[in-house]
């Protein structure tokens, strides 16, 4: 600094640091999992200030339909002290209140079940700090394997008017890339002009009144039920369709 009547004085110096915001990270513990099935999601929020620490660091994730935090939730890790909520069968993790030291990170996470049969791509919201402002958002995706199940049905020659005890055999196998979950159930519909008379296969539990056959074990990529007999009467009076 100088004046006229002074001269040259002395010079000011002033230093002012930009803290930056935290970057967050995600995956998923497999890259693909049945439908009801779980894994794990993790989350890595580093802070790449290398000399202040981040504070107040905060997010929400919040899934996709068809995914849900699992029970039990699975939670571990830590930030830093902040509060982690993952509540079983809610479907959002949040992190609030974390600290994170210089050139730090954390990282935590919990177990998720795939409850629908779609490809889910989960995004979170930006991560932010209360000293570095709003960073990144994070993306993971996850495939969800469904079983595919198709029937075949055959009979053996030709039906006559007034047949009894024609057969027919049911065959349910499984197409897809996962297992079968839980009861399956199949159904057949008969012409008016066939009436049923036993309906029956190991393993399945049938009701004729309804010609629905049931089971709950699984079937596997590829597999094949045991088969289902129908038998059939034939009316006297009726022309097949």
């Amino acid at each position: 600094m100088t004046s006229t009547e002074g001269g040259t004085g002395n010079t000011s110096n002033a230093s002012l640091t930009v803290t930056s915001p935290p970057i967050i990270s995600k995956a998923f513990g497999a890259a693909s999992i049945p439908l009801n099935g779980s894994t794990s999601l993790s989350f890595t929020i580093q802070n790449n200030n290398t000399t202040s620490s981040l504070t107040g660091v905060a997010f929400s994730d919040t899934f996709p339909a068809g995914l849900a935090v699992a029970a039990p939730n699975g939670l571990t890790g830590s930030c830093g002290g902040g509060t982690i909520t993952a509540t079983a069968g809610s479907n959002t993790i949040t992190l609030a209140g974390g600290t994170i030291a210089a050139s730090g990170s954390c990282v935590f996470g919990a177990n998720v079940t795939a409850t629908a049969g779609v490809s889910q791509v989960n995004t979170t919201g930006a991560v932010s700090a209360t000293n570095g402002g709003t960073g990144n958002t994070a993306t993971a995706s996850l495939t969800v394997l469904l079983p595919d199940l198709t029937a075949a049905k055959s009979h053996a020659g030709n039906f006559k008017q007034g047949q009894t005890g024609a057969i027919y055999i049911i065959t349910a196998s499984n197409s897809g890339s996962a297992p079968t979950v839980g009861t399956v159930a199949l159904t057949d519909t008969l012409p008016a002009n066939l009436s049923a008379t036993s309906m029956a296969g190991a393993g399945w539990t049938c009701t004729l009144a309804t010609l629905t056959c049931t089971r709950a074990d699984a079937l596997g990529i590829g597999g094949s039920y045991p088969q289902i007999t129908l038998t059939v009467n034939v009316s006297a009076r009726l022309r097949l369709a």
